[in-house]
């Protein structure tokens, strides 16, 4: 690390989380400035990175899943979006759609999702895109 990058480092400090400035401006990281009042915000790139990250913290989340890991490529990425979206302890109270798929009984896996509250907040596209991808195993 370049002396200028320690010094940075050293006097914005990080918070990893969503913090106000010492002008009450939305920052993140080491002082990037992301309030649009502001005309802050966080490039294509840096928004793709924590993407990826997050994407690769929930697959990780699932890999020690014993509903998870027989399943095909297209069925594990339906349930990393799943995560994603809602996370592993809320994932985990789908009783009886992780039943349902560790029987491979893929219909009613598709049907106990979009049987949910879940279903309903996120809306009939993405739920049925998912739901789709768990009955048949291919993306649409």
């Amino acid at each position: 690390m370049d002396e200028l990058t320690q010094r940075i480092k050293l006097h914005e400090g990080f918070d990893p989380s969503v913090y106000k400035d010492s002008l009450g401006y939305y920052t993140i990281g080491y002082g990037a400035m992301v309030d649009k009042r502001k005309g802050g915000r966080l490039s294509q790139a840096a928004c793709d990175f924590i993407l990826n990250e997050q994407i690769k913290a929930a697959r990780d989340s699932l890999l020690n899943q014993s509903f998870y890991k027989y399943l095909d490529a297209v069925r594990q990425d339906a349930l990393t979006e799943l995560v994603f979206s809602m996370g592993l302890s809320n994932l985990l109270m789908f009783k009886n759609m992780l039943n349902a798929l560790k029987v491979k009984d893929y219909i009613r896996a598709a049907e106990e999702l979009l049987d949910s509250l879940w279903a309903t907040q996120v809306g009939s596209n993405r739920s049925n895109d998912l739901a789709q991808r768990i009955q048949y195993g291919r993306y649409a």
